[in-house]
């Protein structure tokens, strides 16, 4: 291990140097003026021009990509980061799975290992979990997506951070329809007022579709509000209402290959068997409250919300005989609060920032049987007996301290440490003859620092290395069930722990934007699958793990704005340095070296967009392609790689205080056949979810301004 930390040392050194001879030849040679406009991101934590922040983070401008977008998916806007895995399932009943250099690709539903914001209002449980539909894309003004060690500051699970902020109220009313193929429609409505320094705004959206799949329907109707005063003294209040009702949304499952090849569209029998479905219900308030005096700025952050979820499984009746089962319906009520608080203090050469978080999630976790028996007669795919009763509980209480210090010309040190501490609690309220009282308590605790040096090389470019120690505790469904398949949580999962290094070139010029990260993970304790069986999988703690790779992003724009591009490349290779032994009936073993599943080698995307004035067409050609992914940990089952091209378009026209906008969207222009998403190691080997064919949007948006 010295010796290994030795050549990381030495390979650093290297690279550092390396990139300061570039980075001097190309400042040298920089003879362009600086931008009149800069791009400022604020997941940092505070205010910062992209180009010197010690860390690779992206700024995706919702608002204006959205044009041509049905804005129903994360999926449609975060394919253009680099670093970021973006696989939609086209099952809105799983949601779509996000990954960041690693972080979160074994996830088999929803986001886990990356921390959520939306307005500055966590969307992420301590646990580390989220869900992408937590975002009302059709009122995200920008979304941010910070990854590499400077997320690591934020907690638990921060592989990397995704931070989105809504579009200002603005006095006034917009709407917007759009209609494809399997009866897909989307509706949303806007209204927003202003008086004096109140501004407050209110918008809906209804998304239904019958899937592209079989017995993959959903009906998802969000609305999102938002309330700002400005008050005296230069504070600033703004209060946010999230409210999500998405019932019944059909699960489609995944496919094998024999099935896909066959009928990409198919849904497995079991589907229909047992009618999989889930429905969810989400309803969150937020208040963000801050200001400042000279140099010392502050903020104050509350929320609170319950998620209710009931999903139906296709777990077979046989299984569920054992006296420890959860049975195949799980029902979840959570209800979810925090408060925090950050101060911060700047001077010409350095700042720092103190800030504290305390978050709560308590579920109630309750299972049922996925079928009722009348005498000779059994009906699946139904809520039955109760077989789980419990109440969970996660708490976290952290604090947190960033420091800069521009302590030489053209060079700033940057620091931070986090306190981490989480507690996970549950009451076992279900006990009869086989299943015991398996209540019990884990706590984790830890320190997390990062570190980075910046060298300035022109007033726009820059390059960095940055380094951080950090962990990731198992979620509550890691800890849901035990591999003995005894009942009650597996509390003898440990959390992972992570060293991550990064070494970046950014430039910024008036037309053009470069970034370049090079970066290495590497994990001890990684947890991997021990059982997958009956529908089931559970958890254990594995060796090692390393991942390294590259991010590069290129930007360009014509001087009158009617022409850009953007290319971006992530290659990146993810192993296991341990083999581990997976505890299923006969036993197999994952050998050392093997790759870790759902992460692509190579990822590629390309855009170039075109734009006239007002009236005038705005239009885009897109292309994305992905090297194969492997669907499990022992690398005998992967999805083949792919490219598509989809192109939009959409005509700008406007009369007064009122303005149309009709669009149209092409996607997988070629009609590829491909495979879009894995779900890691499934246990019925139905680890595959298909991507559309050949699709068309079409629509039109409008507004009428006050």
């Amino acid at each position: 291990m010295p010796q290994c930390k030795h050549r990381l040392a030495v390979q650093v050194a290297a690279l550092f140097s390396c990139a300061a001879g570039l980075g001097n030849t190309f400042a040298q040679n920089a003879t362009l003026p600086i931008p009149q406009e800069e791009i400022v991101v604020t997941a940092t934590r505070l205010p910062t021009a992209s180009v010197s922040a010690p860390a690779s983070v992206d700024r995706v401008d919702v608002k204006a990509l959205g044009v041509g977008l049905p804005l129903v998916d994360l999926s449609e806007v975060l394919s253009r980061v680099p670093g970021i895995v973006v696989q939609n399932r086209q099952n809105f009943a799983q949601d779509t799975q996000i990954s960041a250099r690693g972080f979160g690709a074994r996830a088999s539903f929803g986001i886990r290992g990356l921390k959520l914001f939306l307005d500055d209002i966590p969307a992420s449980i301590p646990d580390g979990q989220g869900q992408g539909a937590i975002f009302p894309l059709f009122v995200i003004g920008s979304i941010e997506v910070l990854r590499g060690p400077w997320a690591v500051p934020f907690g638990n699970a921060a592989g990397g951070v995704i931070s989105a902020q809504s579009i200002a109220p603005a006095p006034g009313v917009q709407g917007g329809f759009a209609m494809g193929p399997d009866r897909t429609r989307v509706s949303t409505l806007q209204a927003g007022a202003s008086k004096g320094s109140f501004s407050g705004s209110v918008a809906a959206q209804r998304f239904s579709s019958d899937g592209y799949r079989a017995h993959s329907a959903v009906l998802r109707d969000q609305t999102y509000s938002r309330l700002d005063l400005g008050l005296d003294g230069g504070h600033h209040f703004k209060l946010t209402a999230n409210l999500i009702h998405q019932p019944d949304t059909a699960d489609p499952l995944g496919l094998t290959q024999a099935q896909f090849n066959a009928n990409p569209r198919q849904a497995p029998a079991p589907a229909f068997t047992f009618n999989t479905r889930k429905s969810i219900n989400h309803q969150q308030l937020g208040a963000a409250y801050g200001g400042g005096s000279g140099a010392l700025t502050w903020k104050l952050v509350g929320y609170g919300g319950n998620r209710d979820v009931e999903q139906f499984l296709s777990t077979p009746a046989s299984v569920q005989v054992a006296a420890a089962s959860s049975g195949g319906v799980v029902s979840l009520d959570r209800e979810f609060h925090g408060v925090s608080g950050k101060l911060s203090y700047a001077e010409a050469a350095w700042s720092a920032t103190l800030g504290v978080e305390m978050d709560n999630a308590s579920e109630v976790r309750r299972g049922y049987e996925n079928f009722v028996t009348n005498g000779a007669v059994q009906t699946l795919g139904v809520r039955g007996r109760l077989r789980r009763d419990e109440l969970n509980e996660q708490v976290s209480i952290d604090g947190y301290a960033y420091v800069d210090w521009a302590f030489a010309s053209g060079w700033k040190a940057h620091a931070a440490i986090r306190s981490n501490r989480i507690v996970f609690k549950s009451a076992d309220r279900y006990i009869v003859p086989g299943n015991g009282d398996d209540s019990g308590e884990r706590r984790y605790h830890r320190l997390t620092p990062a570190i980075a040096l910046v060298r300035s090389l022109t007033p726009t470019s820059n390059i960095y290395v940055s380094a951080s120690s950090g962990f990731e505790t198992p979620t509550a469904a890691e800890l849901a069930y035990r591999p003995d398949r005894a009942s009650g949580l597996n509390f003898a999962l440990t959390a992972s722990t992570n060293r991550q290094i990064e070494l970046g070139v950014k430039a910024r010029l008036q037309r053009a934007a470069i970034n370049i990260a090079a970066f290495q993970v590497s994990t001890d304790d990684e947890i991997v699958p021990a059982t997958a069986t009956g529908g089931r999988t559970t958890f254990q703690n594995g060796g090692r793990t390393l991942r390294r790779g590259v991010e590069s992003s290129f930007e360009y724009q014509m001087p009158d704005a009617s022409l850009a591009a953007r290319i971006t490349y992530t290659g990146l290779r993810a192993t296991l340095r341990d083999g581990y032994r997976v505890l299923d009936t006969g036993g197999r073993t994952i050998a050392a070296g093997s790759s870790m599943p759902a992460i692509p080698q190579h990822q590629f995307f390309a855009e170039i967009s075109w734009r006239r004035g007002l009236p005038g067409l705005n239009a885009a050609l897109e292309a994305q392609a992905r090297s194969r992914v492997w669907a499990d940990d022992g690398n005998t089952a992967s999805a083949s790689g792919y490219s598509v091209l989809h192109a939009r378009a959409a005509y700008r026209m406007k009369w007064g205080l009122v303005e149309l906008q009709p669009f149209a969207r092409l996607e997988n222009l070629l009609n590829r056949k491909y495979i879009s998403s894995v779900i890691v190691n499934d246990a019925n080997q139905r680890y595959f979810e298909s991507a559309a064919a050949r699709r068309w949007l079409a629509g039109i948006n409008g507004s009428v301004r006050f």
